[in-house]
């Protein structure tokens, strides 16, 4: 009956063949109905998916971690696990690092992931704990987005702003042994002692006496990342002068393409190291900036609309470098990273956030609304800040300055009317007006797929040249826009680019970004095209500078950030009676009815 059954129903089962004898009187195992079929020649399988990680590894790890909440951190020792044999204890077979207890045999039940564990309900903590290896915090019914974060602000180090696996480019720890991370997939060392031959030999080109020092100094980065990274830097930078870097380098960068246009920008690009180092510290302000504001936000410091830019910090930036600081330039309501970049300190900007009298817009203009010299913010009606900028560009042609204006939007207000009325004056009276499409794949939740028809925003100008960018690449930014810039001023006409770029965050600190794309989408974007890495990786392959150098700049930039963020909470909010102030440029105090005709407030110049 077993052979019959099979043979007509290749698919079968063995439950089915069990239920089957079942009904026919007989009760056989399913072990017995294995033997059967493979003396025939037949391999049976159950169509149910055994889960990898089973419920046993799960309260294994858990009394583990119970047992030893209390242990010094003295008694353990982070080494690599790759046994094939142990698939299940990570659901998959790749290398992992653990937590193991000394002098204790290499198995499942003596060690500790560092990595979040327990299918969203447990999680046990590693070597970036301010609070000791192995902690184990139990949460009770689902786990959101905002208790994980709260629970990273309030366990994690100082100098470690994200969970590691989700920002390696920010994490201190990982990136001093970003160099030898292929070597170590490779050769498998399973001990500190193999750790040291790797550096040894792959950074033969470094003195030993610095290899040497990194890795007696490794278990230290448990609890002092930051101290030791400005530590190690400062030594390595000491035995190193300016003469060994590369001054200058010229670099391949991706073609763009073109619409109504015979020439593009240049397909090679000139670095400086001044050039590089003043960009990646640019860059990276923005993004420690942006995670504080998004740490600042959820602790609900900042209140209020608050949308974050980072991952698009490259376009900001090359914009910055390929115009002049007289050069005109108007966003939408995504505006931190461009009120740095056009002179605003940090300070000022935090503080604004938080609506405290000392930030930029003395607390009263919030996330969208910051303004500098030249800089016309920071507009929270979708859309409305382009017309605004083909007016600042009819301006520079009346005064004849020769200047531009930089006109940014997003793929989000791509479609709206006043945009292509913009463009019909621009082009009609032939203004010195850029016009950016920041195209960061989705407008709010909406992919660019679902919300346009023609998702070639650079040709949407029709009878006006275009241009589409790599907005990841800086170099290619910077490039774009020094030839954009030229057209303009050249009495062309106006230019439409598009910056194909991607925001980390969601649309705003409301969304939470991973409801329409996985998180493996963004991870994949950070590990290929993030920005800030590129720059840097290019530096250091180009002997532009050196690994201990950057380091010390993150350093300080931490210092930067973490100062600006104790001004933006401690400084003192605006008085009401200044809220009325600055309606006018220059004018004499005129009085302002309130909230009602009783209510008289004044505003003053």
């Amino acid at each position: 009956m077993i052979m019959r059954k099979v043979r007509d129903q290749p698919r079968t089962t063995r439950q089915d063949l069990v239920n089957d004898l079942k009904r026919a009187g007989a009760t056989v195992s399913k072990k017995t109905i294995s033997n059967t079929l493979r003396r025939h020649g037949l391999k049976s399988c159950s169509a149910r998916k055994v889960p990898l990680l089973k419920p046993a590894h799960f309260q294994g790890h858990l009394k583990f971690a119970n047992d030893h909440l209390d242990d010094p951190e003295e008694e353990w020792e982070k080494v690599m696990w790759s046994d094939e044999t142990e698939i299940e204890l990570f659901g998959l077979n790749s290398t992992r690092r653990v937590w193991r207890k000394k002098k204790d045999e290499y198995n499942p039940k003596n060690t500790i992931p560092t990595v979040k564990h327990g299918g969203g309900n447990i999680i046990l903590w590693g070597c970036f704990s301010a609070k000791g290896t192995g902690r184990l915090h139990r949460i009770e019914g689902r786990m959101d987005g905002a208790m994980y974060h709260e629970i990273l602000a309030n366990h994690l180090l100082p100098s470690v702003l994200e969970w590691p696996s989700q920002s390696p480019d920010l994490n201190p720890i990982e990136n001093l042994w970003r160099e030898l991370k292929v070597c170590i997939a490779q050769r498998q060392p399973r001990n500190l002692k193999d750790l040291e031959k790797v550096c040894m030999e792959e950074w033969a080109k470094i003195p030993a006496a610095v290899c040497a020092y990194l890795v007696k100094t490794y278990r230290k980065h448990m609890i002092s990342g930051a101290q030791t990274v400005s530590e190690g830097a400062r030594m390595v930078v000491s035995t190193r002068s300016i003469a060994d870097f590369t001054p200058q380098a010229s670099f391949h960068i991706k073609k763009c393409e073109l619409h109504r246009l015979e020439e593009g920008p240049s397909e090679t690009a000139v670095l400086t190291r001044e050039q590089g180092l003043q960009y990646y510290r640019t860059m990276q302000t923005m993004r420690r900036m942006e995670l504080k504001a998004d740490q600042l936000y959820k602790q609900k410091i900042i209140r209020g609309f608050c949308h974050l830019y980072d991952g698009q910090e490259a376009c900001a930036m090359g914009i910055e470098a390929g115009i002049n600081p007289t050069d005109h330039l108007i966003t939408a309501y995504r505006a931190h990273g461009y009120t740095f970049t056009r002179g605003v300190s940090v300070r000022e900007i935090m503080a604004e956030l938080t609506g405290r009298r000392g930030g930029v817009a003395k607390g009263k203009g919030g996330s969208m609304h910051m303004y500098a010299k030249h800089f016309y913010g920071g507009n929270g009606i979708v859309g409305a800040q382009v017309p605004l900028g083909a007016g600042v560009a009819l301006a520079c042609q009346y005064q004849g300055n020769n200047q531009v204006c930089v006109a940014l939007y997003g793929d989000g207000a791509a479609n709206q009317g006043q945009i292509f009325e913009s463009f019909n004056m621009a082009a009609l009276w032939k203004l010195p007006c850029i016009f950016i499409c920041e195209n960061n794949k989705f407008g709010m939740g909406t992919s660019v797929e679902r919300s346009s028809a023609s998702t070639e925003y650079f040709k949407r100008g029709d009878y006006i040249p275009g241009i589409k960018v790599d907005g990841m690449d800086v170099l290619c930014v910077r490039e774009a826009i020094k030839f954009a810039a030229d057209h303009c001023r050249a009495g062309k006409g106006p230019i439409v680019m598009e910056l194909e770029t991607y925001r980390y965050h969601g649309h705003s600190m409301s969304d939470p970004g991973v409801s329409y794309r996985s998180r493996e989408e963004i991870q994949e974007v950070r590990s290929k095209s993030d920005p800030i890495t590129m720059l840097k990786e290019r530096m250091l392959s180009n002997n532009m500078a050196c690994v201990e150098e950057i380091k010390e700049i993150d350093v300080e930039i931490r210092k930067v950030i973490e100062d600006a963020a104790q001004f933006a909470i401690s400084d003192p909010e605006p008085p009401l009676d200044e809220l009325c102030n600055h309606i006018f440029a220059n004018d004499l105090p005129m009085e302002v009815r309130g909230t009602n005709p009783w209510v008289k407030l004044k505003s003053v110049s």
